[in-house]
């Protein structure tokens, strides 16, 4: 067995990442109890009729993030790796016996869907090998559907033996005509490794189970017609030069079968919505990225990381001004392994030190508000071992605004009306107030390696700024600019992204949280 997580969302959901604990034969993950099972529940409750290809998955939720990520980490220390073997000749004439892993990446998002015969409440979901992945929110009466922060991140993959397929499901609060409104299959096996994908792709909708498919468990939605032609025959996309949309990619390799995107897309005047014949049901615009990397075992990578760390620690400055495209993974992936390494604190100074020697301006206003390795690898550090910290500062204040509609506008140029604006100062004071004190209380729970950095970071700011005159009050922004600028203010203004909630905001509650997050600046 192995051990999965998803980034599904629903009504009864505890965050994006963290779905409710069930199995996939017995129980039910969210969602209301209607006459018909939704989609999740479709998916719960398969049992022998889902695909069999892979091994049983067991989802595994937290009530937080911090404790999914701790979850995680632990069952990683236990786990199995599959390990290959390559035979490997030396130069000296020798050969050798090599053992890796492959670390297998998915990034993908789905942005809307166009062209659907009908209005429905639908969601997106993803499946790799027909067991879910994934599920957006609702989108609710249209046929047209965007789906807004719905890009999730997949690492640790294993073995893909079929494929992954994109799905867009119709929901009903009455529980009928529940169902597959079209579905689009990516041929991750035709991928280019670390490319990106960007476009609109078709959706098929018919009989599922003669297409091969991990889907023909899934019932259909009644009532789907094929989408009508467009007037230019295909969606006109702009693709970058690195982007190379999937259905180029597999005219590139016509020696392989054809993924089932490019199949079976007839015109509504010559296919009736009865037949079993797959047709096109509407467009999806999907991006995606996938990934394999060979890692090799730990001692192969020991005088690198010695020299990145030990020996050069400045190092990193250089190689990323080379590689400016990849600048952002490569200080994300040292620093998690100057993390695993226990030296992060020696590391930061010295990156500190060397940023600081390398100002121009000695002014204090502008310390460490650009983007740079620095401020980089103390981001990471941060999201890494503060999401627990940040949950205990601000997440009861975070998801009372959330779910109650709070009116705090006081803005007048932004009410219709604005003689209750005293009343709208008088809440969000009460607000702050409780904000502000929740992370007076919570100070102390501060992680010991944040604490070690930030002291590091004081004492190397206060000697460079030693004789300047605003060499006391440096000593304190420095460390308030990483805690409230880069960190507890983005978790205000995107909770769901740092697991403090499980669904995206109202508009008024967003607009709660960001008059928050400008007051405790």
């Amino acid at each position: 067995r192995r051990a999965s997580l998803n980034n599904m969302q629903g009504s009864g959901s505890s965050s994006p990442s963290e779905p409710d604990f069930y199995t996939r034969a017995r129980s039910r993950s969210f969602g209301h109890e209607t006459s018909a099972p939704s989609f999740d529940e479709t998916i719960a409750s398969s049992g022998s009729d889902a695909p069999q290809t892979t091994p049983s998955i067991l989802y595994l939720a937290a009530p937080r993030a911090y404790e999914r990520n701790l979850w995680m980490s632990l069952l990683r220390q236990h786990a199995q790796i599959p390990l290959l073997d390559s035979i490997t000749t030396l130069p000296t004439g020798l050969s050798t016996s090599l053992l890796f892993r492959v670390e297998r990446s998915l990034w993908i998002k789905v942005h809307e869907a166009q062209g659907l015969s009908r209005t429905h409440s639908t969601v997106a979901a993803v499946l790799a090998d027909g067991h879910l992945l994934a599920q957006t929110e609702v989108a609710a009466n249209t046929n047209s559907p965007r789906w807004e922060n719905s890009s999730h991140c997949f690492g640790g993959l294993g073995p893909i033996r079929q494929s992954v397929h994109v799905l867009v499901w119709q929901n009903s609060q009455s529980g009928a005509n529940c169902g597959l409104v079209g579905y689009c299959q990516v041929p991750i096996s035709m991928l280019r490794r670390g490319h990106n994908y960007d476009g609109w792709y078709p959706l098929s909708y018919g009989d599922t189970a003669c297409t091969n498919t991990p889907l023909s468990y899934l019932p259909l939605a009644r009532g789907v017609r094929p989408a009508r032609r467009r007037s230019s025959g295909k969606l006109k996309v702009r693709h970058s030069k690195s982007q190379r949309s999937l259905n180029t990619l597999a005219s590139d390799a016509p020696k392989m079968t054809p993924p089932l995107l490019d199949k079976h897309f007839l015109d509504a005047d010559t296919t009736k919505a009865s037949e079993p014949l797959a047709f096109r049901s509407g467009d999806i615009h999907i991006q995606l990225q996938y990934d394999e990397t060979i890692i090799l075992q730990r001692s192969h990578y020991t005088d690198v990381v010695a020299l990145l760390l030990e020996t050069d620690p400045t190092l990193i400055f250089k190689l990323a001004a080379m590689v400016p495209s990849s600048a952002d993974w490569l200080v994300e992936t040292v620093t998690k392994i100057c993390i695993s390494s226990d030296c992060a604190e020696g590391w930061i100074e010295a990156l500190v030190c060397h940023e600081l020697a390398m100002q121009a301006e000695r002014d204090p206003t502008l310390l460490f508000r650009g983007t740079s390795v620095a401020t980089r690898a103390i981001d990471t550090i941060m999201k890494i071992v503060g999401l627990e910290f940040i949950d205990q500062l601000i997440g009861n204040v975070v998801r009372n605004i959330t779910s109650n509609e709070y009116a705090c506008e006081v803005d007048p140029a932004r009410l219709a009306d604005s003689k209750h604006i005293g009343v709208h100062w008088d809440a969000l004071t009460r607000l702050l107030h409780a904000l502000w004190q929740g992370i007076e209380n919570g100070a102390n729970a501060c992680p010991p390696v944040l604490r070690r950095i930030f002291s590091c970071l004081r004492s190397s700011t206060a000697a460079f700024y030693s004789n300047h005159a605003a060499s006391a009050q440096v000593r304190y922004s420095c460390i308030s600019g990483f805690v409230f600028l880069r960190l507890l203010c983005p978790a205000m203004l995107s909770p769901k992204s740092f697991g403090l909630v499980s669904r995206l905001p109202t508009a008024l509650a967003l607009r709660t949280l960001t008059l928050l997050a400008k007051g405790i600046q």
